[in-house]
Formats: structure tokens, C-alpha cells, sequence
């Protein structure tokens, strides 16, 4: 999320846990089967002032459905509140100036692929560049980390394990900023996740919201 893996770091992990007991994943296939047809409408996300600028239904695969727990509008109290150290991460988002963010979390029940999604908007840039930069420098502690170039102003990702110090599942993660927003992108499955896969998504997501690099 916002200040992820230091704060948040527990937010792919939170959120991923949650789609475990919600829809049976955080494992399983990586490829995508087809569980709705083209005569079924697609979901439509909660409102919330930050909905437009993650990833919507129609940008993922069909066969995936957003959480409905998991998805909508969230304020400083429930970004924090995933964090390990609740107290410790709402006094942090205040210091950096923390405005608005807004959660979306699908899965494919029949694979157990999970996309998380996180947008999170603070007062100025140098607020949300330095939530980012302590979020990079964390998520480097939690698996490998690689180099994220054209993303955005400030950017970076890291692969891990679904669950840390296990060996289950796979999880690649991308946090990037363009101007005084930021974005988390943690995609999970049994099966090694494409990092390239991810980033196609990210960049889908920018493109569509218009947010290229400030």
C-alpha cells in the first residue's frame, strides 16, 4: 500500500491472507480459467473518490471477481490498521500526509490467483515520495528486489514467497508514484508469477488514468 512493506508490507500479505479464507486462494494456477461468460455483466467497484485509478474488472481477467470485503474507499484508521504496527503506521501516513485511498483485491476461485491494488493520494509530493522511499527500502528486506524503470516518477519491485519464510506460492510486487500519488500492484498465485505480466498491468493502469510521469 501507501508506505507498504515497512507499514504495509503486511498489506499484500494482509489482504492476500484474506482472499485465502474468502475465496480459497493465495495459490494455485497461475493461468486464468474462464469462469464468466461474455453475456454475464461485469462487477462494478464500490464508490470512492480514488475508484477510477486502479485497476478496473474489465482489466483483468474475466475469470476474476473482486473481493467485495476487501474493496472500496479506505481512510487512515484502515490503510494503518495493516500493518503490524497499526499506531506506528497511522502516525507515519499523518506525518506524510495521508488524503484518501481506495483498495481493490480480485481472485479467480477457481485458479486462487490474487491482484491486489492500492492507490494512495498525500497533500504534496514530498510527502508521497517520502512514504514510497520508505516503502521501497522496507520491501527490499522482504524478498528480491529489481530494478523498475519508466514507471512513473519513483518506482520499484520486489518478488517473494505468498507467505514469508514459507515455501508456498509466489508473489511479485510493484510500488511506483507519479507526482503526490502512489500505487501498489502485488499479484499472487502457487505457480511463479511473470513480473512482465505485472508490469503490463501497471502500465495498462497509468495509461488509462493518464498518469505518466510528472
Amino acid at each position: 500500500m501507501p508506505s507498504a512493506p515497512r507499514l504495509r508490507a503486511a498489506v499484500p500479505f494482509g489482504l492476500l491472507a484474506c482472499a485465502v479464507l474468502l475465496a480459497g486462494c493465495t495459490s494455485g494456477d497461475a493461468k486464468p480459467r474462464a469462469s464468466a461468460t461474455a453475456t454475464v455483466p461485469l462487477p462494478t467497484l464500490p464508490p470512492g473518490g480514488l475508484r477510477d485509478r486502479v485497476l478496473q474488472p474489465d482489466e483483468v481477467a474475466r475469470s476474476m471477481v473482486p473481493i467485495a470485503a476487501q474493496t472500496g474507499a479506505r481512510d487512515i484508521t484502515s490503510i494503518a490498521g495493516f500493518s503490524a504496527d497499526p499506531t506506528t503506521a497511522r502516525t507515519s501516513l499523518q506525518q506524510h500526509g495521508f488524503q484518501s485511498a481506495y483498495v481493490v483485491q480480485y481472485a479467480d476461485p477457481a485458479t486462487s490467483a490474487v491482484v491486489t491494488n492500492v492507490v494512495t493520494k498525500f497533500a504534496t509530493v514530498a510527502g508521497a515520495t517520502a512514504d514510497l522511499s520508505g516503502d521501497l527500502a522496507a520491501a527490499a528486506r522482504t524478498g528480491k528486489p529489481f530494478a523498475v524503470t519508466g514507471l512513473g516518477d519513483q518506482a520499484g519491485g520486489v518478488t517473494s514467497r505468498l507467505q514469508p519464510g514459507t515455501a508456498d506460492g509466489s508473489l511479485v510486487t510493484l510500488r511506483w508514484r507519479v507526482g503526490d500519488t502512489t500505487w501498489l500492484l502485488a499479484v499472487g498465485a502457487r505457480n511463479p508469477v511473470d513480473a512482465d505480466g505485472v508490469r503490463h498491468l501497471a502500465d495498462k493502469l497509468l495509461a488509462r488514468v493518464g498518469a505518466g510521469t510528472s
